[in-house]
């Protein structure tokens, strides 16, 4: 028996030690859970119940229907809290083990005791075995085992690789050393950044992050070699006000976290970012694109969008007559001018510009509660002005998306409505801007839930979007001062 199995022993004991200790053990060879598709056909083909299910025969507290669990490595993405361990002729108590979680994306997994970091690794599995098969490497050592997911129960059977892989979810012959069961968390799924080009094709996750379970306002830089984007950990029961802005290369790899801060936007010489906080730096702020250099614009603001053609942000604040979007020009000593007449209880962000630099898309939600997706032009309301929404699909009525989308050529503009033979979830369409032609439907197997975020290459071709799979993510967050006027040291 290898040393890190015979830590087992001692681990299992209802102390503050004792529980390190088995994650710590885990870490070595638990580390597996990274295919919750087949699940239920595995503990079948085993001719078990799997470990962990109550003598009763009573189902997990939350199951999800068998069909729409993933298969592959997809299968088991997201956070699992551990509810259950078996191991030799013992077996820990949910109070023991209950303070483990494992996250995995596509290709590692993060342990955790509480929120302590206890381990960080790769692994792969083999879902085309019967049963599915998992191998973990951590620290120069191997664990192989089996794995099974039914609902939101994954169940875990592993081995030392110098002994024979588990037939079966059981401690003993035929079966492996220990027998894990872990419940899915709440907040457990993974939200990806997915990538796909204008057409629907090639629709990929691109980023995953395994503790990070939400991802949203994405962003292209504008020589297309770079992304932004804005993550928090839902499975720790963090809030908006934890949000941290990332960068990362333009295939996903490379990926930097940059601290707090929340819907970050490209300048157009790709040099900075402009980006909101809560809490002490509440309102509109620059940064340098690795993060330092902090500038306030206004600290009234928030959801701040950079021009692609020049140096001016726009963002939405409260006016005195309501909320409104506001643009200010970095070259000027001003505030932010407002653009809206018309009266809107909320702006929301997720706000685009065309191309050209003339035109800002935004949602708001009127003095009369309806919700409209509508452009104005820079110069003001009275220059131009256009509803896009609800009107070139009545029948969706307020079920589109705040993240808005305007690239290539400008006549376009992409956003996220719910279909009408749809109940929920968002997908993406076109609209078109001189509202001559009916809204077109982006194909691709779209994940059920609502757009976290959007963006579109500056030439159009490619799209990045974030999924939200437990319910409509956006929230109005009420500016709470008018705009302040605020140098801007460059």
């Amino acid at each position: 028996m290898s040393t890190r199995m015979c830590f087992l022993s001692s681990a299992l004991v209802s102390t503050w030690t004792g529980v390190i200790l088995v994650a710590i053990v885990l870490a070595g060879g638990l580390l597996v859970a990274h295919c919750r598709a087949v699940a239920g056909e595995a503990a079948k083909t085993a001719g078990e119940k799997p470990a962990g299910a109550a003598a009763d025969g009573t189902k997990a507290e939350k199951v999800v229907a068998e069909a729409r669990v993933p298969a592959g490595s997809a299968a088991i993405r997201g956070a699992w809290r551990a509810v259950r361990m078996e191991q030799t002729e013992q077996e820990s108590s949910a109070s023991v083990v209950g303070h483990l979680t494992l996250l995995f994306d596509d290709k590692r997994f993060v342990m955790r005791l509480g929120q302590q970091l206890i381990a960080e690794a790769p692994y792969t599995v083999d879902a085309g075995q019967n049963p599915p098969t998992i191998k973990l490497t951590y620290q120069g050592q191997a664990t192989h085992g089996i794995w099974a997911r039914k609902g939101d129960r994954l169940t875990l059977c592993l081995a030392d690789v110098d002994q024979p892989r588990p037939k079966k979810f059981v401690v003993g012959p035929d079966g492996g050393r220990l027998v894990l069961v872990l419940q899915l968390s709440e907040q457990g799924e993974i939200i990806p950044l997915l990538v796909m080009d204008e057409d629907g094709k090639n629709f990929r996750t691109l980023v995953a992050l395994p503790e990070y379970t939400a991802i949203g306002s994405s962003a292209w830089s504008p020589d297309g070699k770079r992304i932004a984007f804005d993550a928090w950990r839902t499975v720790f029961g963090e809030g908006f006000e934890h949000i941290h802005e990332f960068v990362a290369d333009a295939d996903g790899t490379g990926v930097r976290d940059l601290g707090e801060g929340r819907i970050p936007s490209w300048s157009p010489d790709g040099k900075r970012l402009t980006l909101s906080w809560y809490r002490n730096k509440a309102g509109v702020w620059i940064v340098k694109a690795d993060g330092t250099g902090a500038e306030l614009v206004d600290q009234a603001g928030f959801g701040s969008y950079w021009c692609p053609t020049g140096n001016r942000i726009a963002y939405a604040a409260q006016g005195s007559s309501g909320a409104n979007l506001f643009v200010r020009d970095l070259d000027k000593a001003e505030v932010g001018r407002p653009l809206l007449t018309r009266a809107y209880r909320q702006v929301y962000w997720g706000m685009t510009w065309s191309p050209d630099g003339e035109w800002i898309a935004f949602k708001g939600d009127t003095a009369g509660g309806k919700s409209e997706l509508a452009a104005v032009h820079v110069d003001g309301e009275a220059k131009g002005f256009k509803v896009l929404l609800p009107r070139a699909m009545p029948e969706s009525g307020n079920r589109f998306s705040s993240h808005i989308a305007w690239g290539g050529d400008g006549k376009r503009i992409l956003v996220g409505l719910c279909p009408p033979t749809s109940q929920r979830g968002h997908k993406l369409y076109f609209l078109d801007f001189a509202q001559k032609e009916p809204p077109q439907l982006v194909p691709g197997p779209y994940p059920d839930g609502y757009i976290t975020g959007v963006s579109m290459s500056r030439d159009g071709k490619k799209i990045l979007a974030g999924f939200s799979p437990s319910g409509d993510p956006t929230r109005p967050r009420p500016a709470a001062k008018k705009p302040v006027a605020t140098r801007v040291s460059r």
